[in-house]
């Protein structure tokens, strides 16, 4: 099918990327990031175009994420402004971050049309994030200085999008589109997890980069290829 083709061809992309990252190719990486965040998108176009029991409610869902990914998108142009200008990290880091939290407004919309809201989201998902940000600081001496109140309520929207992503997994009795965005979401939080140890923790080196990438395009192309059945 052309989905699977699509999801090879963002799978085989975002290793590429990551490969010529670690090998420090600045230049082609930089062109192969691009591309690889492009892939993903075109992998939920697809998956939106072929999916077989698309109806007028699933179709809005699946607009939603592709504009929650299209953000994705934005914020991943903004943040590897980094690469080519250290002097203006906190304008970078904050448009990055509101990119990417209106990408996820547009995500937990989509969640809340495939499963019922439950409070239950919004409680453990702010108890999430404050563990995060206790053992952030206090264990892992992470400094988020300016960016500390914009870095909370993005990490209470990332563990709230992603419980409610598990708790809808729970309630549609774990079908295979449910699992997929319940995945992709916990793959999202990961990947940001590792990302503050990079920009907040002075843990920039390959092997934290390429992990955050990696867990970072797992992520949007797992959200993405979920389209297909929804």
């Amino acid at each position: 099918m052309l989905v699977y083709f699509a999801l090879s061809f963002a799978i085989l992309l975002a290793i590429n990327f990551i490969v010529f990252f670690t090998l420090g190719n600045g230049t082609l990486s930089c062109i192969l990031k691009l591309f690889a965040s492009i892939a993903f998108i075109v992998l939920g176009l697809t998956g939106y175009a072929t999916a077989e029991s698309m109806t007028y409610g699933s179709s809005i869902v699946g607009i939603l994420f592709l504009a929650g990914a299209g953000f994705g998108l934005v914020g991943d142009g903004v943040l590897a402004l980094l690469e080519l200008d250290d002097k203006r990290n906190f304008l970078i880091i904050i448009s990055g971050e509101i990119a990417f939290a209106i990408g996820h407004i547009f995500y937990f919309a989509g969640l809340l049309l495939v499963a019922p809201f439950t409070y239950w989201s919004v409680i453990v998902g702010a108890v999430l994030a404050a563990a995060i940000f206790v053992v952030g600081i206090k264990c892992m001496k992470l400094n988020f200085g300016k960016l500390l109140i914009p870095s909370i309520v993005y990490a209470f929207m990332l563990c709230t999008t992603m419980v409610q992503s598990i708790a809808g997994a729970i309630m549609l009795g774990g079908s295979l589109f449910s699992i997929l965005l319940a995945v992709g979401f916990t793959l999202f939080l990961l990947s940001d997890l590792v990302l503050s140890m990079i920009y907040f923790g002075g843990q920039k080196n390959h092997v934290t980069t390429s992990t955050n990438y990696a867990l970072y395009y797992a992520a949007q192309i797992v959200i993405m290829f979920a389209i297909f059945f929804i």
